[in-house]
């Protein structure tokens, strides 16, 4: 996933009336109007990685839905501290 092709799909949801976080056929549709063709598989994860970018904390989502993570420490770019709990 490009900054350029999220940029373009953000763009496409607000023009169409967005004002929240899109489910996963809106942001689907977005892409497929952005001329992506992928399989099922590729495609809901490309969804589900939107979907964290538009309306989520981008990569960061999927640490802080799951229950076993206790602490998420970001000390820049690309540095990123993680505790799982017991």
């Amino acid at each position: 996933m490009t900054a350029p092709l999220v940029e373009r799909v953000r763009r496409r949801l607000v023009d169409d009336g967005l004002t929240r976080v899109p489910d996963s056929s809106r942001v689907a549709a977005a892409l497929r109007d952005e001329g992506v063709v992928l399989g099922d598989e590729s495609l809901l994860e490309l969804v589900g990685s939107l979907r964290d970018e538009l309306g989520g904390l981008g990569p960061l989502q999927s640490l802080l839905l799951d229950p076993c993570v206790t602490d998420v420490l970001v000390n820049g770019p690309d540095e990123v501290w993680i505790d799982r709990g017991r």
